[in-house]
């Protein structure tokens, strides 16, 4: 979550390369971190994804990114 779209944008930005500076990250760990880690904000993005491949994806795709992902205000 952020608090307006451009920080949604740099937030996705920032997991995604830390996802690719990083294949030891597991996406169960990462999941856990981001759902109790972080303060929430009014903007959210959430993506239905089964491996840190699919969410690497997710997190490159422009805006929604398709059907198994979603940005929206909380």
């Amino acid at each position: 979550s952020a608090l307006d779209d451009d920080a949604l944008a740099r937030q996705r930005a920032r997991l995604r390369d830390r996802l690719l500076a990083d294949p030891g990250l597991r996406l169960d760990d990462v999941c856990f971190s981001l759902n109790l880690g972080r303060r929430t904000m009014d903007r959210r993005w959430a993506a239905v994804v089964r491996s840190r491949e699919e969410l690497i994806e997710a997190l490159s795709a422009d805006s929604a990114g398709g059907p198994a992902v979603t940005t929206a205000a909380a």
